[in-house]
């Protein structure tokens, strides 16, 4: 059986005023999209997210939390490209988090990990109190400094261009292990504040830029979904939840992505031990009744 389809040829004028069209419907969603990822993490306020945190760094990170809420730097047409990414990260983090499907796989009086089946992808999540608010846990998560010595594998990070929100672009490269190449990652990010509950989420998702080609040596992964959701808890304490869903790339032996998967689900324990050694003296066990 054979179809043929008869087309009207159109004019050049007709094309032209096609392509305008399509190029403003196209400029127009992205629109959309970044003016809902700005505007729905509504103006600082400042009671919604105390800290009380005297360390320079810290208040530092925090400064410059504050400031790209209040002080927004202009945005370029791509910069409105990479913040649309985050539109659909942001509705996922939480609904992923509380999802039912992930499974216990370690926990302790410190934390709680769990697994999730995908083909092809790390998927982890990581759960525990940290002894600090949400304004200052997300402050020590956003600096790179400390972040070898609860990431073995961690070797460097940058924050290489800021946006208004808590938006920026990241760059990090991690180390390889035994028979798997070192991995790097580029990607959009966000200090997420939700005046709402005082809550603070880290969205994070993989993009494609020129500007950050691929690194000889290195095997570029893609970040399908990751961050944190920061609740504050009794105290001035955090309620810390983690998740990353991550395709490395390339090929890696299954006891490495084994490995990789209980370095990632014991990620709360880790970042507790590291902020207790850099910011406090006393150590604090998980909440019991979470696992209940």
């Amino acid at each position: 059986v054979f179809f043929f389809f008869f087309f009207k040829q159109k004019t050049a004028y007709e094309m032209q005023r096609g392509l305008v069209g399509s190029e403003m419907c196209i400029r127009d969603r992205y629109q959309r999209r970044v003016h809902g990822i700005l505007m729905q993490a509504v103006a600082y306020v400042p009671e919604k997210f105390p800290y009380t945190t005297k360390d320079a760094e810290m208040l530092a990170e925090i400064e410059k939390i504050i400031k790209s809420y209040t002080n927004p730097p202009a945005l370029t047409d791509q910069a409105k490209v990479h913040i649309a990414t985050l539109e659909e990260s942001v509705a996922k983090l939480k609904s992923t988090i509380e999802s039912t499907e992930w499974k216990d796989y370690e926990k302790d009086a410190d934390f709680q990990g769990f697994t999730m089946k995908e083909e092809g992808r790390l998927c982890t999540k990581s759960v525990g109190i940290l002894p600090c608010t949400p304004m200052e846990a997300a402050a020590f998560l956003n600096l790179n400094k400390y972040k070898g010595e609860y990431d073995s594998l961690f070797e460097v990070g940058a924050n290489e261009e800021a946006y208004s929100n808590g938006v920026s672009i990241s760059t990090e490269k991690y180390h390889g292990k035994m028979f798997a190449s070192p991995r790097d990652f580029v990607f959009v990010n966000q200090t997420r504040l939700n005046p709402t509950d005082g809550s603070i989420q880290l969205p994070a998702v993989s993009i494609v830029d020129p500007k950050y080609p691929v690194i000889k040596g290195y095997v570029r992964g893609r970040i399908i979904i990751a961050g944190w959701l920061l609740k504050p808890a009794e105290g001035g304490k955090t309620q810390a939840s983690y998740i990353s869903m991550v395709d490395l790339c390339g090929s890696l032996p299954t006891f490495l992505q084994n490995m990789a998967s209980k370095n990632q689900a014991k990620i709360v324990k880790e970042i507790l031990h590291t902020y207790n050694k850099h910011y406090t003296k006393q150590s604090l066990t998980f909440i019991q009744n979470q696992f209940c």
